[in-house]
């Protein structure tokens, strides 16, 4: 499962041979993020205590959400910038995990 926040949007994608699931959500609470989290783990057979949810966006290992869903999902990770890009040393400094929509535009043209 692949989680990303922006805001007060949490995009949830599942990838198997092909797109199974996709959709976005209106949070207001980190209680949100984790209850449509682990709903779509439950809807498509998804084990939150073995199966690994990789995350972008606006997180810290330390925000209310990551914490929260650390509770509930066993395997959390925060993803890596697109691979195939060159990047400028100045984004050294920014987590990988962050502006992810941003760098992908490059693949879309």
């Amino acid at each position: 499962l692949y989680l990303h926040l922006a805001g007060p949007e949490l995009t949830l994608v599942v990838l198997g041979a092909q797109l199974e699931f996709c959709n976005v959500f209106a949070i207001s609470t980190p209680e949100d993020a984790v209850y449509y989290t682990i709903l779509v783990m439950q809807e498509l057979g998804l084990h939150p205590d073995q199966d690994t949810v990789a995350i972008w966006g606006d997180l810290t290992s330390e925000s209310a959400i990551f914490t929260l869903l650390r509770t509930y999902v066993r395997h959390l990770r925060f993803g890596v910038r697109p691979f195939g890009l060159q990047y400028s040393y100045r984004l050294n400094e920014l987590a990988e995990s962050r502006h992810f929509e941003l760098f992908s535009l490059a693949f879309c043209a």
